[in-house]
């Protein structure tokens, strides 16, 4: 009864994640570590480990829709991809050297920017009805903002576990031009890439539960699809409102709940003796 009530769980999270990154591109790490630490009961470090699994897999899966619909990038996404994937490599082994409830609060904190940037900050002027992708416009210049911003996405989807769509998406529409759609399309490509290089430097630091990565990749595969269905049915400006307002208030609870325990954990550390005052108390004693 047990393990079937954690199974339904974990597919439900799947389904929550896929459904997120069919909808909008982006998002899907942003609430697959939290349901997987606070709802699956994982640490940290192997919540980040699969969710770059399931958001890799969910993306290359959206991307493969976007291919056949002809709203994808290729040249962009492999040049991108070529900067972000060591990048998310090094961001992994940046990761095993920082304590959990740090890494739960920056990633609150991340979230929280991201959330309030998709809600206020506003998007560049595109026309969203386009689908034509024209590499021919990306020049020189474009490439090395590109090739600077795949590093420093790669290093936080490492890092964090995050696909970095929620980043990517945006470049590409304010830097190449792309329209929403082919901006989305080549974000998944982009994400599947860097998502890859991240869970390799991941699971160098520790093991995955490959059971519970099949199932949420199950429950993955068929929000993705719904998702996909959604963004075709509702307008990008409402989808991306909505996915912020859910990303505040999950931002607002990981900066609170992480922050509380590290200020606990502070102070039960003033409250031990240091080495030296322990010693000091040691000869006291003797004495």
């Amino acid at each position: 009864m047990v393990i079937a009530w954690y199974s339904l769980l974990a597919l439900i999270s799947g389904n929550l994640v896929g459904l997120s990154l069919g909808a909008t591109g982006a998002g899907g790490a942003l609430i697959a570590v939290p349901l997987l630490v606070y709802v699956l009961d994982r640490s940290v470090q192997e919540a980040v480990a699969i969710s770059l699994i399931i958001v890799g897999f969910s993306a290359l899966l959206g991307a493969i829709g976007h291919l056949r619909t002809k709203e994808i990038s290729l040249r962009v996404a492999l040049m991108f991809g070529a900067t972000g994937a060591p990048g998310a490599w090094l961001g992994a082994q940046a990761h095993a050297l920082v304590e959990d409830d740090w890494v739960l609060l920056l990633f609150g904190l991340l979230m929280l920017l991201v959330s309030i940037h998709l809600l206020w900050g506003g998007r560049p002027a595109i026309n969203a009805s386009e689908h034509h992708v024209d590499d021919a416009i990306v020049g020189m210049a474009q490439i090395a903002k590109l090739s600077g911003l795949g590093l420093l996405i790669g290093w936080l989807t490492g890092f964090f576990g995050v696909g970095g769509g929620f980043l990517i998406v945006p470049a590409l529409m304010f830097f190449v031009g792309y329209p929403i759609r082919v901006a989305i399309g080549t974000s998944l490509l982009i994400t599947a890439l860097m998502s890859m290089a991240g869970t390799a430097g991941h699971v160098q630091q520790g093991s995955v539960d490959l059971g519970l990565v099949a199932v949420m990749g199950l429950g993955s595969a068929a929000g993705l699809l719904l998702g996909a269905k959604i963004a075709r049915l509702v307008s990008p400006e409402r989808l991306t409102k909505s996915f912020a307002l859910f990303a505040l208030l999950v931002s607002i609870s990981l900066i609170a709940h992480s922050g509380i325990k590290l200020l606990q954990g502070q102070s039960g550390a003033d409250a031990r003796p240091t080495n030296a005052q322990a010693g000091a108390l040691t000869v006291r004693n003797a004495r």
